[in-house]
């Protein structure tokens, strides 16, 4: 619709009844309403003043999105406000009301309210009124002509209700939404282009449709990729497959930007055949135009299952049919056909039809056509339960619709009862079953059913095998007898790599290691009967790295199990003879076996991301032990820095590879990313400025994902770095942004959570930091508090069984203890004596946690008798520092044992003597000549209390 010439608006029909199911218009709008006939498509446009009635004695209605260049440059606002002036005038939104305010004409809720005397205007008194920019100084200003229009819902309440106002006596008021327009409106000077449809990635376009659009849209819009956007079609799709949908989400879907419209000129070939008819004929057969923006099409494609695109083709073609008649090229049937599994193609004529019939029926096709061709050669005939259920399986892993999972099982499991080869295939399936509802005994039947497979692999001769009167596909010579071979060990290690999952999560690191043994050996013979060039070998080898890589994490008190070597890849199998003990580093043995396939990787070939990925990841976890101090054995630690380069430049090439591959391998890439940054953390020197913007980076991929768990994992590792930016500088503006980092990261995860509970107690611990820096008035005073509510939050939420339960407890209690020291309270001094014995006296606390415990226990003794001004619990300080000696001995913290005789000196000096004390601070000095780093002051303390009580009086 133009400023000077117009049609009306094609969404209102001259019945009075908008599309979809909101049926007709009330009676109270449609009264003294006056019809205007639309002159079609292709017809000369009226201008615009011949569609309203200057007399007021009829309404107007404007059925828009309000997104069309013509709102963009403000004619159409200019238009409205020329309407508004002496009729009523409203605006029909179809979108959901949720996005009004993103369009031209934004809406804001508020009252309308009808003016005395002859129609006007209607008033509008915003809910929230908006501050006006100040002018200029020196400028005139003029009051701002401006008119207030309704905007109104695509319903009949919204309709009946803005007409009782508008027929109303002056003085009604009514609650609603408005956009306020001006005389003057587009005159300011525009902020820049209008964005082009269709610009940017089609990936990240779906995910922000994703964000931003409602369910019912966003399955309407994975239901239209399987068709071609003519109106009719799209409206009988919609219609057959969501019924519950109207206008509002299908405006969603063709104004989202992920569909533009095509031009009349460029309407399909298909439409330009002889008879046709006219243009505007043509296209009240078919309807407008639309197209996905390219590469969006298949982006949604992917989420559709094949059963759910047959059945939308199916509707595409009886809409053919119907359209074009029974001798027209039928496409869409033809790939129903296909899709369903028929294997007869329909009758279909010779007439032509648009051309989108054919591609897009083509390109879904090609969506299923792994889905669509026979599965892989299996040791059992093509034509038995056995066969579909590996149909239903691979189709699962492709779709991940769960009914297919299901189906699989049930299949697999009657098959592999009378075929034990059957038994593989079985385990994948309830491998995949385990990891969507963690069954008690899935891995169980898995383990079973997958040994059974083996067994049969090998004492069953490799043509004996049959299921039914079918015969094995194949003549079953020895490649044959390899690849069942190959494919019964890389389940053997599946399975035994998601039963240490299951021992990891009961707390049994014994258990684990067993099971991670096993996996490793399954995982090594699968290997090494694989080409280089398979792609499962990059998928076994990246599995068991990850294998060896918690192997090395395990505690050291765990129970060594056998664990094969990369030299007995070729030798071993399911009865091969004994394989060799656990390497006594799994860490280089994991190295060892990713260097020798890059060095054997074939010339000419791209090596995949994930290698260097992975060996990146080993070599980082070689530069964390090895700057701990603990190499595996004597002579094997190398320098953490010199790994953890290694380390940045592998995982640096795997970022650079693995984005060649584009939005497929964001999430490795963000991971990736976070490795990276660890990497040039731990490194140091030129590597620490690109921490905080690698970290970044892969915050922002994650956003993109939409995996909250990610995104949070990134944001901690943000703080972590923050923080150490605060301990290099002493910037407290980097512990600020540490703060606000884990708030942030605390927003991302689940309440309830053990990774909840632990952020609480990382920004609790930040906020106690940063509290310190501050001095006693205001400031210190909030942050205190603000630790305390986190912190007691935290403790709240932690486990009873948590191995980190005792660390939370100390944190909490040496909170209360500063917030005491900022504002005296007697009851958080009970609190916090209270809570740190409980942190020193847990079972299963680290010593060193024990230690630092009972040293704050013995502080609070002190506090509390300088509150009361006594000295009945000097005694008991006295005992709590000697256990904190204790434990600190136990721990080998020379610093910490200093640090608590010291303290015991002090107390027995004033309810011993001086010979008691002086025998503690000797202790004392004893640890503080063991302390590697330079003890400083409080050395100097020690040594000049000695002195003193040494010196004769």
């Amino acid at each position: 619709m133009g400023a000077d010439a117009a049609r009306p608006a094609p969404g209102l029909r001259a019945g009075g009844r908008l599309p979809g199911r909101h049926g007709p218009l009330p009676p109270s709008a449609r009264r003294g309403r006056r019809r205007r006939r639309d002159p079609g498509p292709g017809r000369p446009l009226r201008p615009a003043d011949q569609l309203h009635d200057p007399t007021g004695h009829h309404l107007t209605l404007v059925v828009s999105d309000c997104a069309g260049p013509l709102w963009r440059d403000g004619r159409m606002q200019r238009l409205l406000y020329r309407w508004a002036a002496d009729a009523p005038l409203a605006v029909v939104q179809p979108l959901p009301q949720r996005m009004w305010g993103r369009t031209l004409l934004p809406a804001v809720a508020g009252t309308l309210v009808r003016r005395q005397g002859p129609y006007q205007a209607l008033d509008f008194r915003p809910a929230r009124r908006r501050r006006r920019p100040a002018p200029p100084p020196g400028t005139e200003t003029e009051p701002p002509r401006e008119r207030a229009v309704p905007v109104l819902a695509a319903t009949p309440s919204a309709l009946g209700s803005w007409a009782r106002l508008a027929a109303a006596e002056p003085g009604l008021s009514l609650r609603g939404a408005a956009s306020v327009v001006r005389a003057d409106h587009g005159a300011e000077p525009r902020s820049g282009p209008p964005p082009a449809p269709g610009s940017g990635e089609p990936s990240r376009m779906v995910r922000e449709f994703d964000q931003q659009a409602s369910p019912a849209a966003r399955l309407l819009a994975v239901h239209l990729s399987a068709v071609p956007l003519a109106l009719p079609v799209i409206q009988l799709v919609q219609r057959a497959m969501l019924p519950q949908t109207g206008p509002a989400e299908l405006a969603e879907v063709l104004l989202s930007g992920l569909v533009v419209q095509v031009p009349p000129e460029d309407f399909p070939p298909g439409e330009r055949s002889p008879g046709a008819g006219l243009p505007e004929e043509r296209l009240a057969a078919t309807g407008p135009w639309y197209d996905f923006v390219p590469g969006v099409r298949d982006a949604l494609l992917a989420r559709l299952s094949a059963g759910e695109a047959a059945l939308v083709l199916k509707h595409c073609s009886l809409y053919i049919e119907r359209t074009f008649g029974r001798s027209a090229r039928n496409f869409p049937a033809v790939a129903v056909a296909m899709l369903s599994g028929s294997g007869r193609e329909p009758e279909t004529g010779q007439r032509a039809v648009p051309e989108p019939f054919a591609r897009v029926s083509e390109r879904v096709l090609r969506r299923f056509e792994p889905a669509l061709r026979p599965p892989d050669r299996r040791p059992y005939a093509s034509d038995g339960p056995a066969a579909d259920g590996a149909a239903l399986l691979e189709r699962y892993e492709q779709d991940r619709a769960v009914r297919d999972l299901i189906a699989a099982v049930r299949l697999l499991r009657a098959a592999a009862e009378r075929l034990p080869p059957a038994g593989t295939d079985l385990a994948r399936a309830l491998l995949h079953a385990w990891a969507e509802w963690r069954q008690p005994d899935a891995l169980e039947e898995a383990e079973r059913a997958v040994r059974a497979a083996e067994r049969a692999l090998g004492a069953a001769a490799p043509a004996d095998t049959a299921e039914g009167d079918g015969s094995r596909d194949g003549t079953g010579g020895d490649d044959a007898a390899a690849a069942e071979r190959t494919r019964v060990l890389i389940v053997l290690g599946r399975v035994a790599h998601a039963r240490a999952r299951e021992r990891r999560a009961a707390g049994d690191p014994a258990g684990e290691r067993t099971a991670l043994a096993e996996a490793a050996r399954r995982l090594d013979a699968a290997c090494g009967l694989m080409s280089l060039l398979d792609p499962r070998v990059l998928e076994s080898m990246v599995l068991r790295t990850e294998v060896l890589r918690r192997l090395a994490a395990l505690p050291e008190t765990a129970v060594p199990e056998p664990a094969a070597t990369p030299s007995s890849a070729g030798s071993t199998g399911p009865d091969g003879p004994p394989a060799q003990p656990l390497p006594p580093d799994p860490l280089d043995e994991a190295e060892r076996s990713l260097t020798t396939l890059l060095d054997h990787w074939p010339s000419g070939e791209q090596v995949p991301g994930e290698v260097y990925a992975a060996r990146g990841g080993v070599l980082l976890d070689q530069a964390r032990r090895a700057a701990a101090g603990r190499p595996e054995a004597p002579g094997a630690a190398r320098p953490a820095e010199v790994l953890a380069v290694r380390a940045a430049d592998d995982l640096d090439t795997a970022t650079v590879l693995l984005r060649r591959r584009g939005g497929d391998a964001d999430r490795l890439v963000c991971e990736t990313l976070l490795d990276l940054a660890a990497a040039r953390r731990l490194g140091g020197g030129a590597g620490l400025p690109s921490v905080l913007p690698t970290l970044e980076r892969a915050r922002a991929l994650a956003r993109s994902l939409g995996d909250a768990a990610l995104e949070a994992d990134s944001l901690r590792r943000i703080a972590a770095a923050q923080r150490a930016v605060h301990t290099r500088t002493g910037a407290l503006a980097a512990l600020d942004a540490a703060i606000d980092a884990l708030a942030a990261a605390l927003r991302l995860t689940a309440p309830d959570t053990p990774a909840h509970s632990s952020l609480l107690a990382e920004r609790g611990a930040a906020l106690l930091l940063r509290a310190r820096q501050e001095p006693a008035e205001e400031p210190g005073r909030r942050l205190a508090d603000e630790a305390v509510h986190v912190l007691r939050e935290a403790l709240a939420r932690v486990a009873p069984q948590d191995p980190d339960l005792g660390s939370h407890r100390l944190l909490f209690g040496r909170a209360l203890r500063l917030r005491h020291e900022r504002r005296p309270s007697v009851a958080d001094l009970h609190e916090a004596d209270w809570i740190l014995e409980l942190a020193a006296r847990g079972a299963g606390v680290p010593d060193v946690v024990c230690a630092e415990a009972w040293i704050e226990v013995g502080d609070v003794q002190l506090l509390l008798d300088r509150r009361f001004g006594s000295r009945e619990r000097h005694d008991r300080a006295a005992a709590c520092y000697r256990r904190a000696a204790e434990a600190a001995g136990r721990a080998g913290s020379a610093l910490l044992a200093a640090r608590a005789h010291h303290r015991r000196g002090e107390v027995l000096e004033v309810t011993a003597g001086p010979r008691s004390a002086l025998q503690a601070y000797r202790e004392s000095w004893e640890h503080w000549q063991r302390t590697a780093a330079d003890p400083g002051p409080e050395a100097q303390r020690t040594r000049a209390r000695m002195r003193a009580l040494e010196s004769p009086a």
